[in-house]
Order: C-alpha cells, then sequence, then structure tokens
C-alpha cells in the first residue's frame, strides 16, 4: 500500500504537460519506479538548484546529464569544471559499462549513447580557449575585491577608472593600468590628478603592489584583448542543439605561490629561471658590479629595452639592432649594437671600443619581471633578513667557531643536516610541546 502512495505521489508531483528534461527515476529504498521519471519543467531551469551527496553518489553524473538534456533541448549551458572531471561530456558513454547497463535496466531506459557539442574555455589558455576580459570592462569594485583591497584603496582605483574614462584612455590590462598610476603619481601627472583629488604615495604603492600580486598568480593572462564576449555562451549547432560552454578550473585553483628570497650571492639565471617554470616566485638582487659604471661610464641599467621592437635605446637615444645569437656558458646570449656608435658625442661616456655592444640573455625577460618585482616591493630583501638570518645565526651559534667537524662534501652535508634536523625539532617541542610533539612523531611510526 506505502507503494502504491509513493507511486501515486511522485506521478502526479511529476506529472508535467510542458516541456521538461528527464534526470532519472523516484526510488523508494532500493526499488526504481520504471514508468514514473524524475523530470524538470524547461521554464524552471532559470531557478537555483543544489545537487547533494557523498563522494561517489553521482553529483557530477548528474550534473552532466542536465546539460546535456538542455543540449539536447536546444538550450545551451555554462559549466564551471573545478576538478576537470566534466569533460566526458563530449564523448559518448561505454554502452558495455556493466554499471551503466545495470542503472539502465533499473530506470527501464534504452541507453543510446551519444556525445554533446562542448566548447573548452580556460583562464590560463592551457586547457581551452582563452578567456580575456579588459581591466575597463572589469571594473574598478570588482577588482578592487580580487585586489583585496580597502574602501579607502577601491575610491583611488575607481578615480583611476574615472580619469582614463575622462580621457578615452583603454585600459585593457594590467600593464595600462600601472602605467596610468605611474603617470598619476609623477611630476608630469600631479596637475592632472589635482583635479581628481589626488592620492596618497602610500595607497599608490599598495595598488602598484597588488597588481605584482596579481601578475605573480598568473593573473595578467586574463587581462587583455581579445575581450570574452558573452553571447558566445548563448549558440547552437546548426541541426538544434545548445553548445555546453566548460570553463576548465583545474589548472588555476588550489595552486599556492611559493615564494623564493635570497641574496645577491645566489643570483643565477637559469636558477631563477627554473623557478618561475616550476610556479616558485623568486626575488633575488641583480649583484651590482660593473666595471663600465666604476669607470664613471653608462651600463646596461642605462639601456632601455624595446620589447616589441627587440631594441635597446642608449643614453644619446639613439637605437642598438640586433645582430647575432652565440652559445656562452651554455647560454645563449643576443648580441646588440648601434651603427651610430662610432661618431655618437657621447662615446667616451659608453666605450673605449668602436661599438657598445650589449648583451641580452633569451630568457632575459624573467630576470627583468624579478626586478620589477624587486623595485615595487623594496621590503622583501628586510622579509629575508627577518627570516632567514636569526636561523644561521642560531646553528652558528650551536655548531661552535669550528662550524664543520667533518670533511669531504658527502661528511658535510650529513652534519648539517643533522644540526637542521634538531633546530626544527627544538622548534616544534617549544610550539608544541613534548607530550603533544611525541604523539605526533608516534602517529607517524617513527
Amino acid at each position: 500500500m506505502a507503494d502504491s502512495r509513493f507511486h501515486d505521489a511522485m506521478a502526479q508531483g511529476y506529472g508535467f504537460t510542458e516541456p521538461t528534461i528527464v534526470l532519472g527515476g523516484p526510488m523508494l529504498g532500493a526499488d526504481v519506479l520504471t514508468d514514473v521519471k524524475v523530470q524538470a519543467p524547461l521554464s524552471m531551469m532559470n531557478r537555483h538548484g543544489l545537487v547533494a551527496g557523498a563522494t561517489g553518489t553521482g553529483k557530477t553524473k548528474t550534473l552532466q546529464i542536465i546539460a546535456g538534456e538542455l543540449s539536447d533541448a536546444g538550450v545551451p549551458s555554462f559549466i564551471a569544471d573545478v576538478k576537470g572531471d566534466v569533460t566526458g561530456i563530449a564523448q559518448p558513454g561505454d554502452p558495455t559499462n556493466p554499471k551503466v547497463q545495470e542503472r539502465a535496466t533499473q530506470l527501464g531506459w534504452t541507453y543510446k549513447p551519444e556525445g554533446h557539442p562542448v566548447e573548452f574555455l580556460s583562464l590560463s589558455g592551457k586547457l581551452g580557449a582563452q578567456v580575456r576580459a579588459t581591466v575597463h570592462s572589469f571594473g574598478a569594485v570588482l577588482l578592487g575585491k580580487v585586489m583585496d583591497l580597502n574602501e579607502t584603496q577601491t575610491s583611488v582605483l575607481s578615480l583611476i577608472f574615472k580619469y582614463c574614462d575622462d580621457n578615452q584612455l583603454p585600459l585593457l590590462d594590467l600593464a595600462d593600468l600601472r602605467t596610468t598610476l605611474q603617470f598619476l603619481t609623477s611630476d608630469d601627472g600631479k596637475a592632472t590628478l589635482a583635479d581628481y583629488g589626488g592620492m596618497s604615495t602610500q595607497t599608490v604603492g599598495v595598488l602598484l603592489r597588488a597588481i605584482v600580486n596579481l601578475e605573480e598568480a598568473g593573473a595578467d593572462v586574463f587581462f587583455g584583448e581579445p575581450e570574452f564576449d558573452v553571447n558566445d555562451l548563448i549558440r547552437a549547432t546548426p541541426d538544434g542543439k545548445g553548445v555546453v560552454s566548460v570553463i576548465e578550473l583545474s589548472d588555476v585553483m588550489d595552486k599556492p605561490r611559493l615564494r623564493a628570497y635570497a641574496d645577491r650571492g645566489y643570483f643565477n639565471g637559469p636558477q631563477i629561471k627554473g623557478c618561475a617554470d616550476a610556479g616558485i616566485v623568486p626575488f633575488v638582487p641583480k649583484p651590482m658590479t660593473s666595471n663600465a659604471k666604476a669607470d664613471g661610464r653608462f651600463d646596461k641599467r642605462d639601456f632601455i629595452y624595446i620589447a616589441k621592437d627587440d631594441e635597446y635605446q642608449c643614453p644619446a637615444g639613439q637605437r642598438a639592432i640586433y645582430r647575432f645569437t652565440r652559445e656562452e656558458n651554455g647560454l645563449q646570449i643576443r648580441r646588440y649594437w648601434s651603427s651610430a656608435c662610432p661618431q655618437c658625442p657621447m662615446k667616451a661616456q659608453c666605450t673605449p671600443s668602436d661599438n657598445r655592444r650589449i648583451s641580452r640573455w633569451e630568457h632575459e625577460s624573467v630576470l627583468e619581471a624579478m626586478q620589477r618585482r624587486l623595485n615595487l616591493q623594496p621590503e622583501a630583501m628586510t622579509l629575508r633578513r627577518c627570516t632567514v638570518e636569526h636561523v644561521f645565526g642560531t646553528l652558528k651559534h650551536w655548531m661552535g667557531s669550528t662550524h664543520f667537524l667533518t670533511r669531504r662534501l658527502v661528511n658535510v652535508g650529513t652534519e648539517m643536516s643533522l644540526q637542521v634536523l634538531a633546530y626544527n625539532l627544538k622548534r616544534v617541542i617549544n610550539i608544541l610541546g613534548i607530550a603533544r610533539t611525541m604523539k605526533a612523531v608516534s602517529s607517524m611510526g617513527a
């Protein structure tokens, strides 16, 4: 009798006369009703909904079914795929899968495997078509939230947007925003800025550092052109099926940024690039040694690299153009110089040779990006000293004036590792206490 009441209730509740999408069948215990379908009217699919359940209960499959049914009904849909497990909607299912066969039998369905029209999108451009938006269209309020600005800082950001709107200056990417900030706080821009109420140098510093943080997180690739058009999400195929737009987020989610701080003695181009390639943000000042500077002449920092032209501009305003590439110590080094050097009136301040030659590593842009970070975060080396120096001071004090008691690299490495282990163990005991430390060690099977 209970089963009959359940059947009637389900039949009445899901007895829609308007177009619907079918999600499955009603269940009572282990029994599935095959002549009644759980369905939702298409007119209700713009409402909020929640698919909940424990791991392995079919939440992702339910989402795929909803998107697939909407596609078959000619309705385009948009899915944010965090874990990368929704992508299977593009391929037909496996009709020989025992679980698929069992489920189809339970529901009384005839299973027809088919894929659905899918376009994959990506914020990084690695897993799908690149999705971009200009800084201007993103807006000051939303960008302020992304940059974690307070109310005052967001109002200053709005002021920047207002200035650009009034002067018809496009804010396309983060570089445009940075350039505008730097202009308005320069001597040339202060008069213009006064008309908008002005801004403190501290706030400008916060905004510039926030821009750097966004760039470090890889968000700079999102801002720019061609800009994303929302109409791209509202498309159908020639045979009338709605396109499922899946934005893949697995490559940008849950990626904590590791930062590496070191002093000038550790500056090494390939190692710095290796850090950047591994997602580590390095902060290493470049050694300030220059024979030219010591002799009172211009050094490389006085030559401005013009990336779009792949040329350097010298202090005399001439362009040093690319000449050739050669390998030096395993690195590909590009050479630049200007033909105007021999007749240059500033030659004595530049080089004793016929031409001032400028060398550029093929991955110099990585080092230049790091230098920009250091310029905007002058406290980076203070942080390094606060974090590192007291640790080495303590270790040196423990080891005494002789420091290492052993010889040969392998033995010295072992001795240093034991010293570091002892230091870390002492720190853990000071933080957790002996009892909790022993319990933690025991739980690890040590």
